[in-house]
């Protein structure tokens, strides 16, 4: 059976009674529409003219990207806010151009300065921006939400930025009830106005050696939940990250896979030539792991790369002049 079903007259009728009984106002319409599992594959494949900078930021989407402090995700962020209004390159996306607005409830005016400065948008007339250091309750303040709103309204933004997403709300990040209702608003926004909507959110530090994966994302999982985009960034040391590819619901980016990212301040982000071809080695992995946990002993090193204890001696005479210092026990 396909087809749009509707409501009798009578059923309308019922539903307002009772709308009105609860001292609720009339609700639009509620409709359905029912195809067959042919039709549906028949469909045309998904319309591209949406992507503001390819796959990153799609207008009437959600990307999430999350890093530790410190990491670089606003700096990361700034560069995408560039690519999109100015029509630049970034990781190979060419932005479309359009004007972006910033929502920061978190960095002091000389940071926003300097990576303003860095993204190259000092002088940029296509970003706004609204700084509120002691953060919103969008999720909960009507009169909070309408301002921001009109905002979005009057702007003509492609893509709206928050930086941290724990501070568009008040009360415990980790609740549930609180993390829906805010995400329910801004998805409500970015349906309304067709703008991209990227969110930056904290990350836990996750243990020595451990995977970098979602699950490090601070806060409650329904701010992932509905997300069509998530990105993960990841500080190796100073000028290189990896960009960890999470989700992408309607494809285009390499879910699973992460990138390797070299970094300097006068040209921003760029992909490592041969992250494709380098194949990581053990003085690699013993550098990575050290400079993420100092403390690291060699057993908990060994444990961590199933490598030998020459091997992992061997590795971190470049890091300690002492490397027998930290030996902590017998090779297991």
């Amino acid at each position: 059976m396909t087809g749009t079903p509707t409501l009798t007259d009578e059923q309308r009728a019922g539903l307002a009674e009772i709308a009105a009984s609860n001292g609720q106002p009339p609700r639009e319409s509620f409709s359905i529409d029912v195809m067959t599992a042919r039709a549906l594959c028949e469909l045309p494949p998904p319309d591209k003219s949406g992507e503001l900078l390819g796959r990153f930021a799609v207008r009437r989407q959600r990307t999430v990207i999350g890093a530790d402090t410190g990491a670089g995700k606003s700096t990361m962020a700034f560069h995408m806010i560039g690519g999109i209004c100015h029509a630049r390159e970034f990781l190979g996306a060419k932005g479309v151009g359009g004007r972006a607005l910033v929502i920061d409830c978190e960095q002091g005016v000389e940071t926003i300065k300097l990576r303003l400065c860095e993204a190259g948008l000092d002088t940029s007339e296509n970003v706004d921006f609204i700084r509120v250091p002691d953060g919103l309750s969008l999720n909960s303040d009507d009169e909070q939400a309408a301002v921001i709103e009109a905002q979005i309204a009057a702007g003509d933004y492609a893509v709206v930025l928050a930086d941290p997403l724990y501070k568009l709300h008040q009360g415990d990040s980790n609740d549930e009830r609180q993390a829906v209702d805010l995400m329910r608003r801004l998805d409500g926004w970015r349906e309304k106005y067709g703008f991209a909507l990227i969110l930056l959110v904290h990350t836990r530090k996750p243990p020595a050696g451990a995977k970098f994966t979602r699950n490090e994302f601070f806060g409650s999982s329904g701010y992932l939940r509905g997300a069509e985009i998530i990105l993960g960034l990841q500080f190796v040391r100073d000028g290189y990250s990896r960009l960890h590819y999470f989700k992408d619901r309607d494809g285009g980016l390499p879910v699973g896979k992460a990138w390797g990212l070299l970094f300097d301040r006068e040209s921003g982000y760029r992909r490592d030539p041969d992250d494709e071809t380098r194949k990581q080695t053990a003085a690699d992995q013993v550098r990575e792991l050290l400079e993420a946990d100092p403390d690291m002993t060699d057993v908990q090193l060994m444990a961590t790369t199933k490598k030998s204890e020459r091997t992992i001696r061997n590795a971190r005479k470049a890091f300690d002049p002492d490397p027998d210092a930290l030996f902590d026990g017998e090779q297991p």
